[in-house]
């Protein structure tokens, strides 16, 4: 059966595979779950319907890390929505069952012999009974990451006073305001890339190729919403390469 051809919310059946995978890259000790789900039912965005084209699309949970660490957020997904007991038997013997879930499905296009190709996999896996479709935030661990850059420069600027009360009209200036927005110098792809990567580099433990690749195309969509990525200009590759490595965060 093909496998899915584009992104969405999907619900799935019990998944038709199961097996686990060791990490190809020397001298790294990651290790993934791998899955093979059954699409049975799409969000359109009002309500379920059935789906009755590619049947198929798969999943990479890594729950061990290149240094042997836990992966908490995929050990979680493992254990609370698809029942997992921690016995790496079951996800090769056919002892679990997994329930009904639902899952995200994002494209994480990449470049073979000059040509850009998708390739649509789970990006997220919900309980069926779960919100999964609404707002995300960030981890916790993140979240003590942003509030140490930016806490006290927000709080100073939410505690500044408007200068007439609101409602009251608004004379105009003086003078011309000053521009906030950042500007950089142009760059390409290849250039915004390097950054990235050497961010990635020098930030901590190294991750997973795919889970950098993962968090590259997110950065692309962030900084430069409503894009196709071959749309992008100079400029755009210019915000990339001097804000993406700011979104990698050390595994």
């Amino acid at each position: 059966m093909p496998v899915i051809d584009r992104p969405g919310i999907f619900k799935v059946a019990s998944c038709a595979e199961l097996g686990i995978k060791k990490s190809k890259i020397e001298n790294s000790l990651a290790i993934a779950a791998v899955i093979k789900f059954t699409i049975t039912e799409m969000w359109n965005g009002k309500e379920w319907v059935e789906w009755n084209y590619a049947q198929h699309v798969y999943a990479q949970l890594w729950f061990i890390g290149k240094t042997g660490q836990l992966k908490d957020n995929a050990v979680d997904t493992l254990r609370d929505v698809l029942g997992w007991d921690g016995d790496p038997d079951s996800l090769t013997d056919g002892t679990l069952q997994t329930p009904e879930c639902k899952v995200e499905v994002k494209n994480e296009p990449y470049e073979k012999d000059g040509i850009t190709k998708n390739s649509f996999k789970v990006d997220r896996i919900y309980r069926l009974d779960s919100s999964g479709s609404g707002i995300k935030s960030v981890a916790p661990d993140v979240l003590v990451k942003i509030k140490a850059m930016y806490g006290n420069r927000l709080k100073a600027a939410c505690q500044k006073q408007p200068s007439s009360p609101p409602g009251s009209p608004v004379s105009p200036p003086q003078s011309p305001p000053s521009t906030s927005i950042q500007t950089y110098p142009d760059s390409d792809k290849n250039g915004a890339w390097a950054a990235f990567k050497a961010r990635q580099q020098e930030s901590g433990p190294p991750i997973e190729d795919d889970e950098l690749d993962a968090t590259w195309h997110r950065a692309l969509s962030e900084l430069i919403p409503g894009k196709l990525e071959e749309e992008f200009t100079p400029t755009d590759w210019g915000i990339i390469k001097h804000e993406g490595p700011g979104l990698v965060i050390p595994f």
